[in-house]
């Protein structure tokens, strides 16, 4: 199993410029946010962070009264906020986010003013670049500018689905030995910008649209590329970019050639390489000295249930039948 890096980090001050250093360092992709408030009796700023591969969690404070001027950021940071109120200005609109509500508060063409009242929340961030990915343009191509058209969920289903995913990924990023993964870790990523874009308006979707959508590339030999190359890397960190990159067409052509040709998607066909995988290691552990767990998370899978019914309907018992009940 890859280790990814896990950054943990405790941060509290009552002093305004070191607030604003430390949080343009913790979200160096957005340099320009600047504190412009009165400091206030005890600490301004309160944070727990965790960050592991491109993804940061963090549990934030901030006092009453703090006014914050955020401008356009090269990372799209989204917070569910748990307590107090904030006002955010733009333009000739205000708008206000008490407990419960969803919000992006750092992205691609985001610029506002905001008033803090006592505000606690959770953010997570990714950068824009993983989001543009998700749109559908392969690694390394990112569009000239996209924007962020509304900071808040497009209705109230998507802040439900933002609020059970961000939940998710935070505890994803709070288990050690999930964190430690680095292929849950970009299983979750991955989960996280794909649903960051049904939950938020963006420019995105329209900008990374590749232009060549081939449906004659999807072929019997797209298909036999893109298989061996999921077979070969199916413990490695890969997305639906790799394997259409690595047949030599578009996400959207190995996407129609899975369908045409094996009725299922490339992505359902890596998590049931991973799962054969899993079946095996399973077969072959020694059940004092290997767990369920640590098999599944190995393979990519960080919650035992969702392991545990995909694993009974491909092989017809539980995964821990599999290892300790062998003959």
């Amino acid at each position: 199993m890859v280790t990814a890096l896990i950054r943990q980090e405790s941060f509290e001050t009552a002093d305004p410029d070191v607030a604003r250093a430390f949080i343009e360092q913790v979200y160096h992709q957005a340099p320009h946010l600047h504190l412009v408030g009165p400091s206030a009796v005890g600490p301004i700023v309160s944070m727990e962070q965790i960050a592991a591969g491109q993804l940061m969690s963090a549990r934030i404070t901030l006092t009453p009264e703090l006014s914050v001027q955020v401008d356009p950021a090269a990372a799209m940071t989204i917070e569910v906020f748990t307590e107090g109120a904030v006002e955010n200005y733009a333009g000739d609109s205000t708008t206000r986010y008490t407990a419960g509500d969803v919000a992006v508060v750092t992205g691609p063409g985001l610029a506002y003013r905001c008033v803090s009242e006592n505000v606690h929340g959770h953010t997570l961030s990714l950068p824009a670049t993983v989001i543009a990915q998700a749109a559908g343009l392969p690694p390394g191509q990112t569009p000239k500018s996209w924007t962020i058209l509304r900071p808040t969920p497009v209705d109230h289903a998507a802040a439900d689905l933002w609020r059970s995913v961000s939940s998710y990924v935070a505890s994803v990023l709070e288990t050690p030995q999930a964190a430690a993964s680095s292929l849950l870790v970009a299983n979750a990523t991955r989960l996280l910008a794909h649903t960051a874009l049904a939950v938020f308006a963006t420019s995105l979707t329209a900008d990374a649209t590749p232009v060549l959508l081939d449906g004659a590339d999807a072929t019997p030999q797209t298909v036999r590329r893109a298989v061996a190359f999921i077979e070969s890397n199916a413990d490695q960190d890969i997305a639906l970019a790799d394997i259409a990159a690595a047949a030599g067409v578009t996400p959207r052509a190995v996407q129609y050639a899975f369908r045409r040709h094996l009725d299922t998607s490339p992505l359902a066909h890596l998590r049931r390489v991973r799962l054969d995988g899993a079946h095996r290691d399973l077969l072959a552990a020694d059940p004092a000295a290997s767990t369920v767990t640590a098999i599944a998370t190995r393979w990519g899978f960080a919650h035992p249930g969702h392991f545990a019914s995909h694993y009974r309907a491909a092989y017809g018992t539980s995964p821990s039948s599999t290892l300790h009940d062998r003959v």
